[in-house]
């Protein structure tokens, strides 16, 4: 985080001392007519002002203790992969309800799946983006599974840990889909230890973390009810990668 904040710390100076130049050449040009002169100082003022507006909105992420708590667990790199994902889902979001607001998008998407029940109303492209790395910090995808009678057994690992998932089956799939259809939320993960830690200062994520711990998976028909509630804010730092990671991301996982 402090990093990210220096790079838009250089980049802000940067801009204000070419924007200095410029008006120190515009300046020197005294030969020019006064309506020309005039002309030329609007657009600087105009420039000035868009990069200051720009500049002041890449600094106002809700940078909380927890959050820093969470991107040490997580890593720095994978914490700075997933904040360049949500910031694309972001846009993504903006450009479809044509706003500028994200906390405004992410209300509507989620307001519109409510009503729906489509979770895929917006295709996701991100889904080609995220590294293994990262997205083996999140889930889990089975190494094999095997069908042993009326149930379906999945050999899992992440490090140095292995272990076995046996689930009723329900009809009996081939092997590509059964390992497409059991890729599981990684509890054991850096993403899911760090979401723990933090869990106690947010009731949202505290009720989504007990939800996890209980059945292993969260239905995204019970987040979105969840999420659908008065006073959701959605410009909180773990409310908007619980929606990019458990709504949005849903049918993407690998």
């Amino acid at each position: 985080g402090f990093n990210k904040k220096l790079d838009y710390k250089v980049e802000k100076q940067f801009y204000f001392k070419l924007l200095f130049n410029l008006s120190q050449i515009f300046n020197g040009y005294s030969t020019l007519e006064n309506q020309q002169t005039l002309i030329m100082e609007k657009y600087l003022i105009f420039v000035l002002i868009i990069v200051v507006s720009s500049c002041n909105s890449i600094t106002k992420e809700n940078r909380t203790p927890e959050a820093i708590k969470f991107e040490k667990i997580l890593g720095k790199q994978k914490s700075k992969e997933l904040t360049v994902l949500i910031t694309s889902f972001e846009q993504i979001l903006e450009e479809n309800y044509n706003t500028h607001n994200s906390e405004e998008a992410l209300k509507a998407y989620i307001n519109d799946i409510n009503k729906s029940g489509e979770f895929g109303l917006i295709y996701n492209e991100d889904k080609k983006q995220m590294s293994k790395n990262l997205r083996d910090e999140i889930w889990l995808k089975p190494d094999s599974c095997f069908i042993d009678e009326n149930f379906i057994i999945c050999n899992y690992s992440y490090k140095n840990i292995s272990f076995k998932i046996r689930n009723a089956l329900t009809d009996k799939p081939s092997q590509s889909s059964s390992i497409s259809e059991n890729i599981i939320f990684n509890k054991r993960g850096l993403y899911f230890y760090g979401l723990k830690k933090v869990a106690n200062k947010d009731k949202l994520v505290a009720d989504y973390i007990n939800n996890l711990e209980i059945s292993g998976v969260i239905s995204p028909s019970i987040l979105v009810g969840m999420l659908s509630a008065p006073k959701v804010d959605f410009s909180d730092y773990f409310i908007k990668r619980i929606i990019y990671i458990d709504i949005y991301m849903q049918n993407y996982k690998w």
